[in-house]
């Protein structure tokens, strides 16, 4: 799993990767499942994947479609938190453009959902690539500390928005945490409730460097 992750960084893999996993899907959408399967290996193997996929997969379990736009790619509903992962090959000059709006949308009306719900389950999203346009992951850890807007329910707002990046490789070595899967996911929730308003422009590589 940790090499298959590897391969996406170079897209002259493609033709390697399609051989591995799939022919009969695309790459991004190879990657959106390769990454849902290393969360699952990541969480110790204790959620259900494949109720969480929004992709479209073969009867032999192999992707064949990725996730339409109204959702996120994988939404994993666990007894105390609900987490969802986003999940692109775009490059960081591309992502402020084709992956801010959806990404963003998706996080609030899930994170709404389950308020109207009274679910009382925790909601954060993930946003994996290989890499991350600075200006995009530091939008994310802004939109924590502003009222956002449901776009299905006009008129219900919530706050602490959590998207959080994690890179390919991060999430790769993240497999070997599987232990504190519990804890790594509380530090998330923490580190976006306690530094709403001190705003730290390297706060994410020293998240990222505490906890692996």
């Amino acid at each position: 799993m940790k090499e298959l992750l590897g391969l996406f960084k170079d897209r002259k893999n493609d033709k390697l990767i399609k051989e591995r996993v799939s022919q009969d899907s695309d790459v991004p959408t190879i990657y959106e499942y390769v990454v849902g399967i290393a969360w699952y290996y990541f969480s110790g193997k204790r959620i259900d994947l494949l109720s969480g996929f929004n992709l479209t997969l073969s009867a032999n379990f192999e992707p064949l479609v990725h996730a339409g736009g109204g959702q996120g790619d994988i939404v994993i509903y666990e007894d105390d938190k609900v987490v969802m992962l986003e999940a692109t090959l775009m490059k960081p000059n591309s992502q402020k453009r084709g992956e801010w709006e959806p990404v963003l949308r998706h996080s609030v009306n899930l994170k709404i959902e389950e308020e109207l719900k009274d679910t009382g389950r925790n909601v954060m999203s993930f946003f994996i690539a290989d890499d991350f346009d600075s200006n995009t992951i530091n939008i994310w850890k802004a939109v924590s500390a502003v009222p956002m807007e449901s776009t299905v329910k006009r008129g219900c707002f919530t706050d602490n928005v959590i998207i959080m990046p994690v890179s390919s490789e991060e999430l790769s070595n993240l497999i070997d945490k599987a232990k504190d899967y519990e804890e790594i996911l509380e530090k998330v929730k923490k580190l976006f409730e306690t530094e709403r308003i001190n705003f730290n422009l390297g706060w994410r590589s020293e998240f990222i460097d505490a906890i692996i």
